[in-house]
């Protein structure tokens, strides 16, 4: 009897246990840094002895090592990995290279049928497909579809909380997810809520100085300065810039503070955005010169942040020395509307910004961001997009219109002048591995077609590709990218004559630093002669 009771008891722990999802099964969740553990020359050094059956858990090993630090190696050495024979036929690894593009920001943009990347059939275990949807609800976010990304998020949460412990890292690194969409959504309240309980869990679990603690910090203070109460965000934003520095150092092994944009550009991109946060605060609180030393830290660390650019042209207008970034942030503008759309809420914001600091001295300058801000407040308006912050919405849109107005009563007190001319340049981003146009690629060489139509004169394309070679083919990914936007422009009746075709290169430390700048082609639209 005594042996009967002894095997149903393992048994039953047996059970237990395979409930338990082990990290292998559930890959990577955007957004979460594993810890750092062991040594990264032994990883490394373990995943090039491994034999062909170890190899993919050696692989995934070094590629998580290298994620812990920071490091955008592990996006690379994971898809050199699948790309290679041994490598195909892993969707383990496919699915931790996709959660690593999504925290990259990188691999916002795919297909929308049945066939999406989220939702292969080779996922059966409803634990997988859990982390696969919160993965896509974090992609949805970025793109602004608030709604969308709760439903997935809160779907996977409910999940993998039922088999999950409740203190396990990765249920509040989700929570994370689902309180920056709140906070998208407008849902502030939520949004503080659910921070505070992230603290909480983190706090008794031992983890009070690790990067999720920094993060629910940072949500906190964001969720405090979206309700006016500037001391308290202020306080909380500190905290977190403190956390989130100590624990960079602490994964890169580092007693001094490590030069984070140069050795680890996916930390650094965390650190940076707290950073651009702080300078918002501090524009609020009335300390412009530390707004400003603020702004350019998070913009040198988060180059690619959204509002990088606008949150310094800001600090630079109320410090009064935005000249010599001015172009810059014009260009970056430009750069966001052609991936993201004209109503993106920091393109019209940008553009109503820098047609204020234009309207000075340059009034066809000034008159061109605004008539661009406006039009994309009107689409935004159209669309319906803002529900959940009418007040923001109003706001913002309400300062693009005054400073549409205000250009054109300025344009009346000076000289006649000759109203700008469309904008002429643009650049198309492509996906790593992929010469295929993007659907914000196609917009933009769409949009550039029907320019050339109304105006006339040629284009001039240049291509740079710096990225795993692209599959099944043996030219080079120059070659191809720029070739698929000049058959997509003679395709929509651009006369091949009139375009032109050129190369440029990409070096290293910039591939590091905005991998997807690497993947692009400039177009330019020239006058006719």
């Amino acid at each position: 009897m005594r042996v009967l009771l002894l095997i149903v008891a393992l048994l039953a722990l047996m059970t237990a246990a395979a409930a338990r999802p082990t990290a292998p099964e559930l890959g990577v969740i955007a957004g979460f840094f594993p810890p750092a553990t062991g040594s990264l020359q032994a990883t490394t050094a373990a995943a090039e002895r491994a034999g062909p059956s170890e190899r993919p858990a050696a692989i995934r090993a070094l590629a998580r090592a290298l994620l812990a630090r920071g490091s955008p190696l592990a996006e690379a050495r994971l898809e050199t990995f699948l790309l290679s024979p041994e490598g195909a036929g892993q969707p383990d690894l496919a699915d931790d290279l996709l959660a690593i593009k999504v925290m990259a920001r990188r691999e916002l943009f795919w297909r929308t049928e049945p066939t999406d990347s989220f939702q292969s059939a080779t996922r059966p275990d409803p634990r997988r497909q859990a982390v696969a949807d919160y993965n896509e609800g974090v992609a949805q976010t970025y793109r602004g579809a608030f709604a969308v990304a709760e439903t997935l998020q809160t779907r996977a949460l409910a999940t993998l909380s039922a088999e999950l412990p409740a203190d396990d890292a990765r249920l509040n690194a989700m929570r994370i997810g689902l309180a920056r969409t709140l906070l998208g959504k407008g849902d502030t309240d939520g949004a503080d809520r659910l921070a505070k309980a992230i603290l909480t869990v983190e706090t008794r679990a031992g983890r009070a100085a690790g990067r999720l603690s920094a993060d629910a910090l940072t949500l906190a203070g964001a969720a405090a300065l979206r309700r006016g109460d500037v001391a308290e965000a202020d306080a909380l934003l500190r905290r977190a810039i403190a956390i989130g520095e100590a624990d960079s150092a602490r994964r890169l092994g580092s007693t001094a503070k490590p030069d984070l944009a140069r050795d680890a550009p996916l930390l650094a991109d965390a650190e940076g955005r707290r950073a651009l946060l702080l300078a918002q605060v501090l524009l609020r609180r009335g300390d412009q010169q530390g707004a400003l030393a603020a702004a350019r830290s998070g913009g040198r660390l988060a180059p690619d942040a959204p509002d990088a650019k606008h949150v310094l042209m800001l600090a630079e207008l109320a410090t009064g020395t935005i000249s010599a970034s001015a172009d810059r942030a014009e260009w970056a503008i430009d750069v966001r509307a052609g991936e993201f759309g004209i109503d993106l809420p920091e393109v019209i914001g940008g553009r109503t910004t820098l047609a204020r600091y234009r309207a000075a001295t340059d009034i066809p300058a000034a008159w061109s961001q605004s008539r661009q801000g406006v039009a994309g407040a009107r689409k935004r308006l159209g669309a319906g997009k803002d529900g959940g912050d009418p007040a923001g919405a109003a706001r913002l849109y309400r300062a693009a219109f005054r400073q549409h107005v205000a250009v054109a009563w300025r344009a009346t007190q000076t000289a006649p002048f000759a109203w700008p001319p469309e904008q002429r340049r643009f650049t198309a981003y492509f996906d790593s591995g992929d010469a295929a146009l993007t659907p914000a690629a196609e917009r933009l060489v769409e949009h550039v077609a029907m320019l050339v139509a109304r105006t006339g004169g040629s284009v001039a394309l240049r291509a740079t590709y710096y990225g795993p070679p692209i599959p099944g083919t043996q030219q080079s990914g120059n070659t191809l990218i720029g070739q698929a936007v000049r058959a997509r422009l003679e395709a929509l009746g651009v006369d091949p004559a009139r375009v032109t075709l050129d190369y440029g290169t990409a070096r290293n430390a910039e591939a590091l630093r905005a991998p997807r700048r690497m993947r692009r082609v400039d177009i330019e639209i020239l006058p006719p002669r």
